[in-house]
C-alpha cells in the first residue's frame, strides 16, 4: 500500500491572471482541483487575491511529483517538507541541465 500524505500547494493565480485574465483563472482552478478532485478529503482555501491553498490526503508516488513538476509556477508544495525538497532538487537539477 503506498504511504500516504498530506499535501498542502498553494495554486498560484498570478501567471493565469496576468496571461489570461481573472476568469480564465477561476476555470483552471475548477478543471484542475474542483471538477478532478485529489481526494476524498480534498479541501480548497482562498488564501489571497492571487492564491489559494489545496490541501489532500494523496499517495507519495512518482506519479505526484510529475504531476507537481508539470504545473511549473502555477503551485508551490508547501507541505510536506520532504516532497518540497524533492521537487526544490528536480527543479536545481532541470536548471542544471540547461544552463540556467
Amino acid at each position: 500500500m503506498p504511504v500516504k500524505l498530506l499535501l498542502i500547494l498553494a495554486l498560484m493565480l498570478g501567471y493565469c491572471v496576468t496571461h489570461a485574465g481573472p476568469s480564465e483563472a477561476k476555470k483552471w482552478i475548477e478543471k484542475e482541483f474542483i471538477d478532478s478532485t485529489l481526494s476524498k478529503d480534498q479541501q480548497i482555501i482562498d488564501d489571497q487575491d492571487d492564491s489559494f491553498l489545496l490541501k489532500a490526503t494523496v499517495a507519495d508516488s512518482h506519479h505526484l511529483l510529475w504531476w507537481i513538476i508539470s504545473l511549473g509556477d502555477r503551485i508551490e508544495v508547501l507541505e510536506p517538507s520532504s516532497l518540497r525538497d524533492i521537487v526544490i532538487t528536480q527543479i536545481k537539477d532541470m536548471a542544471n541541465k540547461y544552463g540556467v
